[in-house]
């Protein structure tokens, strides 16, 4: 392993749970969240594998809620226009990934057994699903909203709950999609190993998370220099490096296939501080009567799922195929290991 990128520290701590990917008990005190106004939790720096995560761990509740809270602030703060324009490009993106980047990997013909975790909208499989037309697709996630919404749009299985549950229901899966997820996750380690368990023998696990020292660099700040907690809601519970990520993997037996970074023009603002402004003024000072006063996500998504997915720049023509080409295709790609660029993009295969 390459030496890891040890963010400006207070103090060196012994951890109230240790380092969540390699069991390691001591780090660095290099920031602190206010998450969504619910709690506040120390980030702790593992000098071992570079992982920043909470110190101590956030409990399933407060995740739970923090979920589902910032799920109905997203889509009741935008308007019908803005809402389908996301499910458009989204169902751009997994038509553009299904060809640029699936298709070298699977037979046109496949009946790709697909699990998207965390999907939001849903619709960037329902894209992949216009390239590989016999695919089969099943949603999860803990929102129960969301899953309400998916068996009312689209032609879907659907999970609640976590990958145990389909641990033990025997199910198998080709594909696992995690897009901007595993900095949700309170052990991400758990989780690919759990995604390993439920895919087929050269199965392919495919996520995009931000990049630690990108994503991380505001909140790190802030706590050096005003001694304040950042006040978060996109509930990231881990900020990444390179060196984690693969250690992550090489653990849980996958090996990459494809991986870089993308995107350059917000470095060093970071996506989290960027939406945690966007929001501020909804949530505080109540954050509960914010929550409660919210349309459910199934309200706040309905459409016409046919109108979307047969526009003329968003279907399955010819022209949309070249706009989604130019459109939607991974921007500004730097290296993996490169210090700047704004999310990993990995493809990995399981190996064992």
């Amino acid at each position: 392993m390459n030496q890891v990128y040890i963010f400006p520290s207070v103090a060196s701590i012994t951890r109230n749970n240790s380092c969540p990917v390699c069991d390691n008990q001591k780090g660095a005190l290099v920031g602190q969240i206010n998450y969504i106004g619910l709690e506040k939790f120390n980030m702790v720096q593992c000098a071992t594998c570079g992982l920043v995560s909470c110190d101590p761990l956030p409990s399933a509740e407060v995740t739970q809620k923090g979920c589902d809270l910032l799920y109905r602030l997203q889509q009741n703060s935008n308007s019908s226009p803005k809402i389908l324009k996301g499910f458009k490009r989204s169902y751009r993106r997994g038509g553009y990934f299904a060809r640029k980047h699936l298709a070298y990997m699977f037979e046109r013909n496949t009946p790709l057994k697909i699990l998207e975790v965390g999907a939001g909208d849903g619709y960037f499989s329902q894209g992949i699903n216009s390239y590989y037309k016999k695919s089969q697709i099943t949603y999860m996630d803990i929102v129960e909203d969301l899953l309400t919404y998916y068996k009312e749009h689209f032609t879907c299985e659907t999970i609640s709950s976590d990958l145990k549950t389909v641990m033990s229901s025997g199910k198998k899966f080709d594909l696992i999609i995690a897009r901007d997820l595993v900095e949700h996750l309170i052990n991400p380690l758990d989780f690919f190993k759990m995604a390993n368990a439920v895919l087929e023998q050269n199965g392919l696990v495919f996520f995009i998370t931000p990049n630690g020292r990108e994503d991380f660099w505001h909140c790190n700040q802030r706590f050096l220099k005003r001694k304040e907690a950042l006040l978060i809601y996109l509930n990231h519970f881990n900020y990444f490096l390179p060196e984690t990520l693969d250690l992550i993997l090489a653990k849980t037996g996958f090996a990459k296939v494809k991986a870089f970074k993308f995107g350059l023009k917000r470095y060093r603002q970071g996506c989290g501080h960027q939406e945690m402004h966007n929001f501020n003024e909804q949530v505080l000072p109540d954050q509960e009567q914010g929550f409660l006063h919210t349309k459910p996500i199934n309200e706040c998504f309905k459409h016409d799922f046919k109108k979307i997915v047969s526009s003329f720049l968003h279907g399955n023509t010819f022209v949309a195929k070249i706009y989604s080409m130019l459109a939607d295709r991974e921007k500004e790609i730097v290296d993996y290991f490169a210090p700047m660029g704004h999310e990993f993009f990995v493809i990995a295969r399981k190996i064992k």
